[in-house]
């Protein structure tokens, strides 16, 4: 069987891998095809984390027991496959996507007025009960502090600089070429 893949001059982006898949319909992950850096699985990262919360909710990944951290992982097992051999890989690659996804889960969770979805109940009411703590507060106001080299009127500098590139193409290293 021959798999083609079309290339496009327009982006100058490289040619993906085909995603391949299981007989039960799960994505396969393999560090030479589809892989962390692919936003479908970064999306499926998060969609893990929204779900099957053991306990309060915590406000950051290191804060969420083993117990709730292998649910969500499991969760994640069900949309994607992997060799044996890399479980290792994937769940230290899982981990650190999740760090960061799970952060931006709940801070976008504890700004908005409004109980999401995944969140039902006594589980919300009990997250915004604990930001809104002052052991909280005095904590989240010393991290700022900390990210300004401890003035608070110092500005932070910005992480983002990826600029028009696409997240794959900043992953790879490549620019669009300009033209001129």
């Amino acid at each position: 069987m021959t798999v083609t893949v079309e290339e496009t001059d327009a982006t100058d982006e490289p040619a993906r891998v085909p995603i391949r898949y299981t007989s039960d319909h799960r994505m396969i992950l393999e560090p030479t095809g589809l892989w962390f850096m692919d936003d479908c699985v970064i999306r499926g990262v998060t969609k893990s984390t929204k779900t099957n919360f053991v306990g309060p909710i915590p406000t950051s990944w290191t804060q969420a027991s083993h117990a709730q951290r292998e649910a969500w992982f499991n969760n994640f097992r069900l949309s994607f496959a992997w060799s044996p051999s890399q479980e290792q890989n994937v769940r230290i690659r899982y981990n650190d996507v999740g760090t960061r996804r799970y952060r931006d889960v709940i801070w976008k969770v504890v700004r908005r007025p409004k109980e999401p979805d995944h969140m039902k109940g006594d589980k919300y009411e009990g997250l915004i009960k604990h930001t809104k703590s002052e052991a909280f507060q005095k904590k989240s106001k010393q991290a700022s502090l900390n990210k300004r080299g401890g003035k608070e009127d110092a500005v932070n500098e910005p992480t983002h600089y990826a600029g028009s590139r696409s997240f794959w193409n900043r992953m790879l290293g490549v620019r669009k070429k300009k033209s001129r």
